[in-house]
């Protein structure tokens, strides 16, 4: 099966990290949520980085917690 140039970026993307290191980039995130609302160009930040990651691991067909 041949990859788009979208999923072999995105496999090299997720490949940047190690499992652990994905795992703390979500923990971090996930704490960092609790802090929203405070301002709201960083709220924005916050959902447009979820989203990249969420897209990266979907492109790359490997589930992300």
């Amino acid at each position: 099966m041949s990859l788009s140039s979208q999923e072999m970026s995105a496999t090299i993307y997720k490949g940047l990290f190690t499992e652990t290191e994905w795992i703390v980039i979500d923990r971090a995130l996930s704490e960092y949520q609790d802090h929203l609302g405070e301002d709201d160009n960083e709220e924005r930040a916050y959902y447009a980085i979820c989203d990249k990651i969420s897209a990266i691991f979907k492109l790359a067909q490997w589930e992300f917690f």
